[in-house]
């Protein structure tokens, strides 16, 4: 499959957006720690949810591996890990209660988001391949690409976020953000429905912790591009 064909499959079929607004996000609400300790719970009990992880996480190699051509697999998106950090300590990554609520998503269903701050990245953004020794800003440091990923870029073209890859550490929401868009991945292989479970996990969890905000789907081609 051509580059701009898996694009626009991408694009069409596997990347779901939610706007939500109204939000005052907050930092250790004991109810959202409660929920993500819950899932981690629930994960630990389940040898299905396990096999699952298992599965899904092959998933997402094999489209490094095949469909961007990647020479590694190791640095790909993998339900398996994310879960295993949860299991060693249920709150290790969680920054704000808004990324808590990511994480309880991600979980149950399988497929990467993204959060960012509404008022802080310029629309339409890209999605596109990466290039060659390309930089984007991360948590500590900045991250140099390979040219075998796919970004999302803003609308002046400049990388806010790798798709499909843990070694993107770029936090895009910190406490009291207001208005936040939610974008969900998915890849051939993984069902369609898992990407629309995504933000319908998210916007109702939302609904139940911020019941001030409002949540609306987007349409994704309104608000992410191809070149």
């Amino acid at each position: 499959m051509k580059y701009r064909e898996l694009l626009y499959d991408l694009l069409f079929n596997y990347v779901g957006a939610l706007e939500c607004r109204n939000l005052s996000v907050t930092v250790n609400r004991p109810d959202i720690r409660q929920e993500l300790i819950n899932v981690v719970k629930s994960l630990k009990a389940s040898e299905g949810l396990r096999k699952d992880l298992s599965y899904y996480t092959q998933v997402y190699k094999d489209f490094l591996k095949n469909y961007l051509k990647a020479p590694y697999s190791k640095t790909g998106y993998s339900p398996e890990n994310l879960a295993r950090t949860f299991m060693r300590n249920p709150l290790a990554r969680v920054k704000n209660d808004l990324e808590g609520i990511r994480y309880v998503t991600e979980l149950k269903t399988f497929i990467p988001m993204l959060i960012v701050d509404s008022d802080k990245v310029s629309l339409p953004l890209i999605l596109r391949k990466a290039l060659k020794r390309e930089t984007i800003p991360s948590l500590k440091s900045v991250l140099e690409l390979s040219g075998y990923e796919l970004v999302l870029a803003d609308s002046m073209n400049r990388p806010i976020y790798v798709l499909f890859s843990k070694k993107n550490k770029l936090y895009t929401v910190s406490k009291n953000t207001a208005r936040v868009m939610v974008l969900s991945f998915g890849v051939p292989g993984v069902p369609r429905y898992f990407v629309n479970q995504s933000v319908k996990t998210f916007r109702k969890l939302v609904a139940m912790y911020y019941p001030q905000s409002v949540c609306e789907y987007l349409n994704v081609g309104s608000v992410v591009k191809t070149p």
